[in-house]
């Protein structure tokens, strides 16, 4: 049997698509408080400016949050995991860049439940070293790890696939490694 070049894994881009759609939404509804807030308060007491200061301050806060949800969520859909003979090309958030890792260096790939989707984890041995001696980036990657229980790489991706997916990483791992459950 010819080994296949790669296969690459779908990523749900539906996550992607919801929080870009909101990012109006957020800019239609914080310009409707604020005007609200311009047209009937006074202008003249010192509360009202400070009040008016801290909710300024607070939507563009909620503003630059979902922005920068919608361009992590489009990084991780331009950047879908790849897997061939050598190892899985994903996206790294925390360092961005699309690393290939290496079988040997992969200890589980899982499906678990999260929310209201399915995510792809790959656990790998020390993934601190995926940083390349920088310590912020090193930093970032271990708080990633907390948020995603030990794994600097998740994926949202569809149940349907959980077959084709098993296949792949049994025979490009060369039998070391099965898709657990």
């Amino acid at each position: 049997m010819v080994q296949p070049p790669e296969v690459i894994i779908g990523v749900k881009k539906w996550p992607a698509f919801v929080l870009a759609a909101l990012v109006p939404m957020v800019i239609a509804l914080l310009a409707g408080v604020l005007a609200l807030m311009l047209r009937s308060g006074s202008s003249s007491g010192a509360l009202w400016v400070v009040w008016l200061v801290v909710a300024l301050a607070g939507s563009a806060a909620m503003l630059a949050s979902v922005c920068w949800a919608v361009y992590r969520a489009f990084d991780t859909v331009r950047h879908p995991p790849r897997l061939s003979g050598h190892g899985i090309r994903m996206w790294l958030a925390p360092t961005r860049e699309y690393l290939l890792v290496p079988w040997q260096r992969i200890a589980v790939v899982r499906f678990e439940p999260r929310g209201i989707s399915t995510a792809l984890l790959v656990f790998v041995a020390n993934p601190e070293e995926l940083a390349k001696g920088d310590r912020r980036a090193a930093q970032r990657i271990r708080r990633m790890m907390r948020q995603f229980g030990g794994t600097p790489f998740v994926y949202p991706v569809t149940r349907s696939r959980l077959g084709s997916t098993d296949e792949a990483v049994r025979w490009f791992s060369g039998g070391r490694l099965a898709l657990q459950r």
